[in-house]
């Protein structure tokens, strides 16, 4: 499902630019409910198959790393909890640790942390030294810029999600079969 929505996610039309495409959010809540092995794997698998059906230029395996490493690292931050609530999995307790603000900024933070390593860092690397052959101050600049408007847009969207799906039978379930 991760990798579907994250395909048709990237169709949807945007404005030109980097500041207004929103793919790498399925990705990101992706790793955070799946775990670190699952999400490394539908990171790479969706880069893999958006590959196959819409070509944007020549194969890099360094954006497969990418994708993979941003469904892969929320998944090692919240491997060992709750991401929602910050608690043990298997704990009585669903309010989250320090209240919605608490949640919010944990999920904010890990967020940051994972753009800042994956989209801004590497695919600055990538696309300045191989790709498009762009300066990388120019690169950076750029892609930190949409980072600063994507970061906390995607930890409001993933905050309302998970504050959703921890009411359910089914967020527990899916915290029981992360790796």
């Amino acid at each position: 499902m991760i990798v579907a929505l994250s395909f048709v996610i990237s169709l949807l039309p945007t404005l030109p630019g980097p500041i207004t495409k929103f793919a790498g959010f399925p990705l990101l809540l992706g790793g955070m409910l799946l775990g670190p092995r699952t999400g490394f794997a539908v990171g790479c698998l969706t880069d893999l198959i958006g590959f196959a059906f819409r070509p944007t230029g020549p194969f890099f395996p360094g954006f497969t790393l990418t994708q993979g490493l941003t469904c892969m690292l929320p998944g090692l931050f919240t491997r060992l909890r709750d991401p929602f609530t910050w608690r043990e999995p298997d704990s009585e307790v669903k309010i989250p640790r320090g209240g919605s603000v608490g949640a919010y900024l944990r999920i904010f933070g890990i967020f940051a942390v994972t753009q800042g390593v994956t989209s801004v860092l590497l695919v600055s690397i990538f696309r300045s030294k191989i790709v498009a052959g762009t300066p990388l101050m120019y690169e950076l600049n750029t892609r930190a810029l949409a980072q600063l408007t994507h970061v906390p847009v995607y930890a409001l969207m993933a905050f309302a999600i998970l504050q959703t799906l921890s009411q359910t039978e089914l967020y527990e379930r899916i915290l029981k079969a992360r790796d």
